[in-house]
């Protein structure tokens, strides 16, 4: 398959115009810690601690 050069930026346009709303920022990282308790107190059997208790009261 061969590629056309005169694409090229029109194609790299449309890739960052795709991906760019999709990067993960900082603070939608930070609304994801409960989730994170959650996996880990889970694989950890629950373990007693607030962090632990406040997941298994969101789970």
């Amino acid at each position: 398959m061969r590629f056309e050069f005169k694409n090229l930026p029109l194609a790299a346009f449309l890739a960052l115009a795709l991906t760019g709303p999709t990067v993960p920022t900082q603070a939608r990282a930070q609304t994801y810690q409960i989730d994170c308790a959650i996996l880990l107190c889970l694989s950890g059997g629950w373990p007693a601690s607030v962090p632990c208790a406040r997941a298994r009261a969101e789970f």
